[in-house]
């Protein structure tokens, strides 16, 4: 249907802009392209091509935040650490990359058809020349420019007031039952537009998360949207994402939305060199991949912690080489006293010696919670939150563990008893959590068909942390490490899916209390108390089932999987060998 518009349209601009975006692969749904053609763009003046492709491409991935790159000194990186990422596929190819800055593209274009459709509803003026609809800008490791193969792509929607995010960005139930009566889709609900493209693919939406996010596959890429409305009638333009003004009158899910953006934004302002700065985050996010603690969902340390503990790095040692920012920084990090020490302090970007700013955090978060959190890895925007709140102090052990273990590594490597490869061949080797434990704690879901199965993997995921806070609190096991991965099995039925969690219990070594310790009755409990506020969601189905077992071993059949992004993770078949305690009568015990 478009393309005959199209070839009838004497708009030559439109039609080179089409084809220009096939050449990428990154052709939208032919129904939203005809409403992008008629409704989103005025096409009645004369308008140039190349001008035309520049407002089409104006967000490009470098180009989102202004100044972030002005007359910044930039030196190569270092090339040991650059020639070891690119041997371990570290680094994203060019077509990679500009695949990911056209899905940024998409996706504003997207935006910029919901928000004008949701104001024509509401009989909204469209905006004037000094003003814009929406804009969609990436934070993470796409904007810092340190995405790896595999890695998601999170951006934000910055959207004016009238846009709700519960009715206009997730929708309610009575405009999905419209819907279904009309079968036509609700242009103002930004879920049933993202149904409406061909391209994206396995869509979980978390309306009841800490900060609301819309998850779903977008040509072939991971993709976490989440929307902040702000206190504006419309976007000024141009606007500057670090003016705290722009947050006043918002609600708490906007402000954690918006923090990451800023966040990146002063990151990248605050660094002089960014090639060493994107060269040592790769490092860093490889090595705690491999070592299995990176996850903030699981209590450990999420992509924004790392970030801000290397960029300190950089910061704080300013012009020294690759290898030796490594050093530096499990060395600064590994001895650091955090809470509850008497000398504690958080990890901060800036200097001790800032001009003031982090009295407003110190007043902002009160007194009494600063030992609630082993560690404090505070957000240098407004309002100064804790980015590694996830953290226990289960968790925390082990990121203790494994920063102390590679501190020896490169200790090891100055003191030159290792080459530099071999010591970072040693520092990121993959850890063996299959086999380092003696008992296991496996979480058993299972659900009909693949979408209520992604919806229930994704509850009972989020919920993970909160069973090991619950143990934590019987003080029975001396080392809970959860696996912050989830691993899929085959199942027996064609339309039944199976994934399982696994968490490490007790000591690396044997222990003749062990049996005492699975037996334990206050940890029957905790995990009986655990299973039974899960069981309760309100949107849980009857073929939506979950068991909780202990075992002696938890074994890979297979070849182990390689540590990488959500979407080249291998699901691999499990199997279970050696005794297992079942919580209920009614669970298998294996022989």
């Amino acid at each position: 249907m478009v393309r005959n518009v199209i070839e009838k349209s004497t708009d030559v601009a439109f039609h080179n802009i089409y084809w220009k975006a096939r050449e990428f692969s990154l052709v939208f749904d032919d129904l939203l392209i005809a409403r992008i053609k008629w409704e989103s763009f005025d096409f009645n003046r004369k308008v140039s091509f190349s001008k035309l492709w520049a407002s089409f491409t104006t967000r490009m991935n470098w180009g989102q935040f202004q100044g972030q790159h002005e007359a910044k000194p930039a030196s190569k990186p270092s090339h040991i650490l650059h020639t070891f990422l690119e041997h371990n596929q570290q680094a994203l190819s060019a077509k990679e990359r500009m695949q990911r800055t056209f899905i940024v593209n998409a996706l504003n274009t997207i935006a910029e058809y919901w928000v004008r459709s949701v104001a024509l509803k509401y009989h909204i003026p469209l905006p004037k020349r000094n003003e814009e609809l929406s804009r969609v800008l990436p934070f993470g490791s796409h904007a810092l420019g340190t995405d790896v193969p595999g890695s998601d792509v999170d951006v934000v929607v910055l959207t004016p007031s009238f846009i709700s995010r519960n009715e206009n960005f997730f929708g309610t139930g009575d405009q999905r039952a419209q819907q279904l009566v009309t079968k036509k889709p609700d242009s103002t609900c930004m879920l049933e537009i993202l149904r409406e493209v061909r391209k994206v693919k396995h869509i979980v939406a978390l309306r009841h998360a800490y900060a609301p996010v819309i998850r779903f596959l977008f040509h072939g890429v991971n993709v976490d949207m989440q929307c902040a409305p702000l206190a504006v009638h419309f976007l000024p333009f141009p606007m500057d994402v670090l003016n705290d003004s722009l947050l006043r009158y918002v609600d708490p899910g906007t402000n954690r939305s918006a923090s990451g953006v800023r966040t990146d934004q002063i990151i990248l302002r605050s660094l002089s060199d960014c090639n060493e700065f994107c060269t040592l985050l790769r490092t860093v996010k490889l090595w705690a991949k491999r070592r299995f603690i990176y996850s903030s969902i699981y209590g450990y340390l999420g992509g924004i912690s790392w970030t801000l503990m290397t960029a300190r790095t950089c910061r704080v040692y300013e012009g020294y080489s690759g290898i030796q920012l490594l050093a530096l920084f499990f060395k600064t990090y590994s001895a650091w006293q955090w809470a509850p020490f008497p000398s504690w302090k958080p990890v901060r970007l800036t200097c001790e010696r800032n001009e003031g700013i982090w009295t407003g955090w110190d007043s902002w978060i009160p007194p009494s919670t600063y030992y609630q959190n082993p560690m404090q890895i505070i957000c240098p925007v407004f309002p100064y939150t804790n980015s590694s709140y996830n953290v226990c102090r289960s968790t925390h052990k082990v990121i203790m563990e494994e920063l102390r273990r590679a501190d020896d590594i490169m200790n090891q490597v100055t003191k030159a008893c290792l080459t530099t490869q071999e010591g970072l061949s040693e520092l990121v080797e993959l850890y063996p959590f299959h086999d380092s434990f003696q008992f296991y704690l496996i979480i058993e879901i299972s659900a009909r068909g693949v979408k209520e199965h992604r919806e229930w993997q994704a509850f009972v995921e989020s919920r993970v942390r909160r069973l090991i806070y619950e143990l934590e609190q019987t003080s029975t096991f001396d080392m809970i490490r959860p696996f912050p991965e989830v691993v899929k099995s085959a199942s027996s039925h064609s339309n039944q899916e199976i994934s399982h969690f696994f968490i490490g219990i007790g000591k690396h070594t044997s222990s003749t209390e062990a049996e005492e310790i699975i037996l334990n009755q206050r940890s029957k409990q905790a995990i009986l108390g655990w299973e039974a506020m899960i069981n309760s969601w309100k949107l849980k189905t009857t073929r939506m089932q979950m068991f909780v077992r202990f075992s002696k071993r938890c074994q890979d059949s297979s070849e182990k999987s390689t540590v990488g992004g959500r979407s080249d993770r291998k699901r691999k078949r499990i199997e279970y060998e050696g005794e297992e305690q079942a919580l209920h009568p009614h669970y298998p015990v294996a022989e």
